[in-house]
């Protein structure tokens, strides 16, 4: 997760940076790196953590029975 705060401000940092040294095409790759990297990280990062969640959950067990099936609630 720390990447994701790491990430664009060390882009954003070289980006500057080389623009005083005035390296045009690096600075023209640095900013199209920042641009996909935010666009396309929070999506990855979405998916991580679900796929994390899914393997942590455990599977459901053939003793409960399926959830979605009414229970027979008449008492004759």
């Amino acid at each position: 997760m720390i990447y994701a705060y790491v990430s664009p401000l060390l882009i954003v940092a070289l980006v500057f940076i080389s623009t005083v040294f005035v390296i045009d095409w690096l600075a023209k790759l640095l900013i199209y790196i920042f641009l996909l990297n935010l666009v396309c990280l929070p999506g990855y990062l979405l998916y991580k953590d679900e796929v994390k969640e899914s393997k942590l959950e455990p599977p459901p067990s053939p003793q409960e029975g399926n959830q979605y099936v009414p229970k027979n609630t008449d008492s004759q």
